[in-house]
């Protein structure tokens, strides 16, 4: 399990630099009591969304993560499960086609909206369209082929 985040931020006092002290931050780990599983939550300060698709209006689909109040200068929004499908396109790897077939069959996104959306972010993207292209017709091509032979 990983989280990929983004930070940045506005009217934040010059004293407090949130990259600085995730990087001297301990990793934490934490116990998932539903699963008993250890859980790590470690900082990869080189991810960047500009590495793969993302729609401009990914903010905008943000969940706010409630615990903090309005005026706190740190606010977390949890990634939209469409943006975090579209966002897996980019590197597509078995465990990330993988998490966006999870996705579309557990309803957490529509086949519709993630494409429209997903080709929407492939026009923007700064790389090569082909890859993350196909392997959406792929996915979608699979998915809806299983769709197809289920009984709904």
């Amino acid at each position: 399990m990983d989280i990929d985040a983004e930070f940045f931020s506005v009217d934040l006092p010059s004293t407090i630099n949130l990259r600085a002290m995730l990087m001297v931050a301990p990793q934490k780990k934490f116990i998932d009591a539903s699963r008993g599983r250890l859980i790590e939550l470690s900082f990869d300060l080189k991810f960047s969304t500009g590495l793969g698709p993302l729609h401009e209006d990914y903010l905008d689909r943000g969940i706010p993560l409630e615990g903090f109040s309005p005026g706190s200068p740190l606010q977390l929004l949890i990634a939209a499960p469409v943006d975090l499908a579209i966002s897996k396109l980019g590197r597509a790897s078995d465990q990330d086609i993988g998490d966006i077939f999870a996705l579309l069959r557990s309803g957490f996104i529509l086949a519709s909206e993630f494409e429209r959306l997903a080709l929407q972010a492939i026009d923007c993207y700064v790389g090569n369209h082909e890859p993350p292209t196909s392997i959406l017709r792929n996915i979608l091509q699979d998915y809806l082929e299983i769709s197809d032979g289920e009984p709904s």
